[in-house]
């Protein structure tokens, strides 16, 4: 029986706001500050439908970013520039119709526009590599977003634009979001790539509890796949639905730690007219560590 809740029918904005699309959540760096994010994440094998017989898999991701705040044309203005390599390793049996790997490594370059005080504007490019490991520079395509957000009061901020992912079944579609800070202790978010609740109970400590994505749109070439998947487009996502806890551990750096379930996870062929998924639900952990110079 299939168990999988079919998340990305009902909201097929999924992918776009996937990895490396992230940083819609992110504030931008002042000039001369830089961030550096290093993620893994763990699910656990699960059983696959058109996987092939008794086809199952796990994933493991690490991820790695940086953020450094570059000088502005005037105080409306600013920019960012980064890199973001992302990658998925996927130990399947069973004859699984899944690569053994997925990769991204990619540059990201943020600009934003402070119109006035409610209405502000991003654009992210991030230009490399989106392939399964065969070669590193198979893949090479342009993704990114374009965004508005307007404070509709002080706590309250609406967003809306276009995210393009040229590897992805549906190239160009809308994104929006809120994000509401309630008092001081309590936030809600309902963009993506997260959407929940955060609670503070210091400046040091807080919880959250929600959904969030992962994923992206790769092309595969590699001889762990039939010859009559090579040379396509593979969308891989996972929907994460979980909690954890976030800690400042002094001035520098910062720690996640989250759990849950994966509610889809899926890799989907979508130029030959397959998708594999997982045939149940499976636990995830994820660890992320951040630190701010």
């Amino acid at each position: 029986m299939h168990h999988t809740i079919a998340f990305h029918r009902l909201f097929p904005l999924t992918l776009i706001l996937a990895t490396p699309l992230a940083v819609v959540a992110q504030p931008q760096l002042k000039p001369g500050a830089t961030e550096l994010t290093v993620v893994y994440s763990h699910v656990v094998e699960s059983d696959l439908e058109n996987a092939g017989p008794a086809g199952s898999a796990s994933a493991d991701q690490v991820r790695v970013t940086t953020r450094t705040g570059l000088p502005g044309a005037g105080e409306a203005w600013s920019f960012e520039a980064g890199v973001n390599l992302d990658w998925f390793w996927f130990d399947a049996s069973g004859g699984a119709l899944v690569p053994d790997e997925l990769r991204s490594n990619a540059l990201q370059f943020v600009t934003g526009y402070q119109l006035d005080e409610r209405w502000s504007f991003t654009v992210l490019v991030a230009p490399g590599t989106y392939n399964d490991g065969e070669s590193f520079s198979d893949g090479f395509t342009v993704p990114g977003y374009f965004l508005a957000k307007y404070a509709l009061t002080p706590g309250v901020q609406l967003s809306a634009g276009l995210a393009w992912v040229p590897f992805a079944d549906e190239v160009a579609m809308p994104i929006a979001g809120l994000r509401w800070q309630i008092d001081e202790k309590w936030i809600l978010n309902l963009g993506l790539p997260r959407a929940g609740v955060e609670y503070a109970f210091n400046r040091s400590t807080s919880v959250f509890a929600g959904a969030s994505i992962s994923g992206g749109a790769y092309e595969v070439s590699g001889r762990s796949l039939p010859a009559a998947l090579r040379g396509s487009k593979v969308e891989y996502r996972q929907i994460r639905v979980g909690a954890g806890a976030g800690f400042a551990l002094n001035e520098t750096w910062s720690l996640d730690a989250e759990f849950g379930v994966v509610a889809e996870q899926s890799w989907d062929y979508h130029k030959r007219g397959l998708e594999v998924e997982s045939d149940e639900a499976p636990f995830y952990g994820r660890l992320a560590l951040t630190a701010g110079f």
